[in-house]
């Protein structure tokens, strides 16, 4: 075919041919534009503050935002909020006051393939308060509950580490003073109960640390006092040929120990005894009295720690003699 053919062909019906072009070109993107689909998500709002301030308010009250995806339906099909992070960055913030930062967001790499995804965020910027970021260490104070078994008793508690360093808006940190574990549950305890608690953080917008301490809550047996009256003296060691005039006597007792032991401590499982070896001749001598105590059992008391004794020779009836 000659070029004047070819030209005679192209241009017959030339206006003809360029409507039903455009009529094409127009058919083919209201398809496209009618197979598109869009899809919203919730995705968690969060922050990067790598500098010297720190939010007040603001971010609390818009902790999602609206993430408007826009392609082909089996392409937007599989996408979810795990596949699009949101934050606002606040790292080069300088000064305290109310300032808009614009909400950004980091695509997973396989979103980026998609040519025809569109996204929109709602809302695009956000005013958030600043503060001066500030940090200090608090007490971390115990916190227990419950009662030990019969017969115990809490003597104490300890924690480590004692201190936790707290980091965040100034405003926030001058208010506290401590912080507190979980709650650690000592009911029933015959001994020391020992954990890793996990630290209550007293606001979530501060940072703690450590996350968590060891508490101990010291169990011991309660301590009991208990009075015993009239325990009888044992006389020891009596020299030969010699007794005791006023070979009887008593006195009151006080002891102590735990609530389980003397519960179950009897009078004559309290020996006392009065040591006579230094009496070796007639007469009245001051003899000590001894306590001697089952393990466990402490003397608090004696209504008299020492005694007088009358020491005489021993008659012998049948000769109507002393004893020589």
């Amino acid at each position: 075919m000659s070029i004047k053919k070819f030209r005679e062909k192209v241009t017959e019906n030339f206006g003809v041919k360029i409507i039903c072009i455009v009529i094409a070109v127009f058919i083919f993107f209201f398809h496209e534009l009618f197979s598109l689909e869009t899809k919203t998500l919730a995705v968690q709002l969060d922050l990067i503050s790598q500098g010297k301030m720190a939010v007040l308010s603001g971010l609390d009250e818009n902790p999602f935002v609206r993430i408007s995806i826009r392609g082909k339906k089996d392409e937007i099909a599989s996408i979810s909020e795990n596949d699009i992070d949101a934050f606002v960055d606040i790292s080069t913030a300088s000064a305290e006051g109310t300032f808009e930062f614009p909400v950004l967001i980091k695509k997973d790499a396989r979103l980026a393939k998609i040519e025809t995804l569109e996204i929109r965020i709602h809302p695009e910027k956000l005013k958030l308060t600043l503060d001066t970021v500030e940090e200090k260490f608090v007490d971390i104070v115990p916190n227990v509950t419950g009662t030990p078994a019969y017969g115990y008793e809490s003597v104490g508690f300890s924690v480590s580490p004692s201190r936790a360093k707290i980091k965040g808006a100034a405003s926030f940190i001058s208010a506290i003073d401590s912080v507190r574990p979980e709650l650690i549950d000592i009911t029933g305890a015959e001994k020391d109960v020992v954990k890793s608690i996990r630290l209550v953080n007293p606001n979530r917008k501060l940072q703690l640390e450590p996350l968590t301490a060891e508490v101990t809550a010291k169990i011991r047996p309660k301590g009991l006092t208990r009075a015993f009256n009239q325990v009888v003296v044992n006389f020891t060691n009596v020299k030969h040929g010699f007794e005791i005039e006023n070979d009887y006597a008593a006195v009151d007792v006080i002891v102590e120990g735990d609530t389980l032991t003397l519960e179950k401590l009897s009078k004559t499982a309290i020996i006392l005894n009065a040591d006579c070896l230094s009496a070796d001749s007639e007469g009245t001598f001051v003899v000590a009295i001894e306590a001697v105590l089952p393990n466990g059992v402490k003397l608090v008391s004696m209504s008299s720690d020492e005694i007088h004794v009358n020491v005489r020779k021993k008659y012998q009836e049948e000769n109507q003699e002393f004893l020589e």
